[in-house]
Parts: C-alpha cells; structure tokens; sequence
C-alpha cells in the first residue's frame, strides 16, 4: 500500500506543488476528526460561517477557502439527500471548515444518516420545546 502525500502549492509562478512534510500522530483517536469550529469557541474565540443551500460542491469548497469556520448545508429545503451531502462534507473537510448538517426530519435514522456520512454537527428542525430537545438528546 503506497503512503498518502498531500500536495501543497511552492508559492512559485509556475505552478510548481510540492509534497507536504509528514505530520507525526500520536494514535489518539483525537486526531482523528477535529471539529475546528468547536475548538474555536472553547478557546474563546468567535467563528464565522455560512448557510449553504446551493446544489454545488465547489461552493462550499470555495467557502472553506474564502476562511469561514463552518458550514451549515441545507438538507431539509434543498433538493439533496445523504450521497451528495457527503460529497459536500468531504469538500467542507478538505477545505478547513467543519460541516453541519440541517436535516430533513426529527427522526433518529435521518440524523444518523447524515452523521454516518460525516457530519460533524446538525441542526435540528421541528424543535419547539424543552421535551422534544431533551429527545433529540
């Protein structure tokens, strides 16, 4: 199996990339997924973000690049389901931001859904009251 190189721009006119130096891991699960946006706020910082209900993935691309910390993708309003709000997520990731999700329903297998495919938060609708939050929970 051939080692993962990520590839990262020189800083040349001629476009010239070069392979980024490895980073060391320590074997925590930790470093596995980092929500970004979560950090930021425990450390007191403020984080800026976007609410995507656009069918295209290089605008959310674009959005992690333009350095907004997180996303929140639209899945209850727009026409998209769990395939192409992966495929969003994986650009959001790439990009540095963290993805939420907006899911369609309360229901715990949508939640899941959209959990499994890598979303790192959601956002809930239909939550009116202390008891259905607690649910949810």
């Amino acid at each position: 199996m051939r080692s993962a190189r990520r590839l990262v721009w020189s800083g040349t006119r001629r476009g010239v990339f070069k392979t980024a130096p490895r980073q060391r891991r320590t074997g925590k699960c930790e470093d596995m997924w980092v929500n970004r946006a979560k950090a930021k706020l425990q450390a007191g910082e403020s984080i800026r973000g976007v609410f995507i209900n656009l069918d295209s993935i290089q605008a959310v691309e674009l959005c992690g690049l333009l350095g907004f910390d997180f996303c929140l993708i639209d899945a209850e309003h727009a026409p998209f389901g769990p395939p192409y709000v992966e495929q969003m997520i994986r650009a959001a990731d790439v990009s540095g931001m963290t993805p939420l999700v907006r899911v369609a329903q309360n229901e715990r297998q949508v939640i899941l859904r959209y959990l499994d495919v890598g979303a790192q938060g959601v956002q809930i609708p239909m939550v009116n009251t202390a008891a259905q939050a607690q649910a949810v929970v």
